[in-house]
């Protein structure tokens, strides 16, 4: 089923989701101005725009505080939790799960069960990363969104040790 805004705004967000998705499915940014392809310049590995769609709006999102809860599950796994509240009045956009270690640098390799997380008021997602914690040392969970609450730094959870 395709639920259209009426009218959209200029930038609107478009979540698709597979009937029995138990997921938060995927979300899009779309504008009410088309790309514009140039197929005359096109190559085999490139195809260049004439023009961009409008997504300047973007930049007027409102900053919105959110919740993250984290949880060492065991040496090589952390569990995170971003939440927005029912009462914000804007969606998280793009929020981005990071496990760091001592040093404030990305554990690698890493693997994370999501990421780029856009969220609307009241929902919550849980984000599982996996590493090498024998290596990784005492890691921390740093999240930052692209509309992260104005003057503070990422939010990030208290220090998680792996033993």
């Amino acid at each position: 089923m395709i639920v259209s805004p009426s009218p959209p705004d200029r930038t609107y967000f478009v979540r698709l989701r597979t009937p029995g998705d138990a997921g938060g499915g995927n979300v899009y940014v779309l504008s009410t101005t088309p790309d514009v392809i140039d197929w005359k310049a096109s190559q085999w590995d490139y195809t260049p725009c004439k023009s961009y769609g409008n997504l300047t709006e973007l930049r007027g999102l409102p900053h919105v505080p959110y919740a993250v809860a984290s949880t060492l599950v065991d040496a090589n796994t952390t569990s995170v939790v971003l939440s927005l509240p029912a009462s914000a009045t804007s969606v998280l956009f793009f929020a981005r799960v990071r496990v760091v270690n001592a040093s404030a640098a990305d554990v690698a390799p890493a693997y994370y069960s999501d990421n780029f997380i856009t969220l609307r008021p009241g929902e919550a997602a849980t984000v599982v990363a996996t590493y090498d914690g024998g290596r990784a040392g005492p890691v921390s969970v740093v999240v930052e969104a692209f509309n992260d609450v104005a003057g503070l730094p990422p939010q990030s959870t208290a220090s998680l040790f792996a033993e």
